[in-house]
């Protein structure tokens, strides 16, 4: 992971979104909700990586083209919320 603009990287490189959010879920034992970044072209890149990495939700700004934010959206409905076409 790049230490300089790391905060940028992590949120727009799914695989670092997978390591951090696996590096909260082994430490803690709270339920994992992740911010997704609106400055992405893709969001369902990092949505699908947050799920892998073991979040229970994801939480975004302006996801989509929308004004409202997407709130507590179960990664297992990933699939209806974020389809791939």
């Amino acid at each position: 992971m790049p230490e300089r603009g790391m905060a940028a990287a992590v949120g727009q490189v799914p695989e670092y979104v997978e390591m951090v959010t696996r590096w909260c879920k082994t430490t803690l034992s709270l339920p994992i909700i992740v911010r997704l970044t609106p400055n992405i072209t893709d969001v369902r890149l990092p949505a699908r990586a947050a799920h892998r990495g073991a979040a229970i939700a994801f939480v975004g700004e302006d996801l989509l083209g929308r004004q409202e934010s997407l709130l507590d959206v179960a990664p297992t409905n990933l699939d209806l919320v974020l389809p791939d076409n």
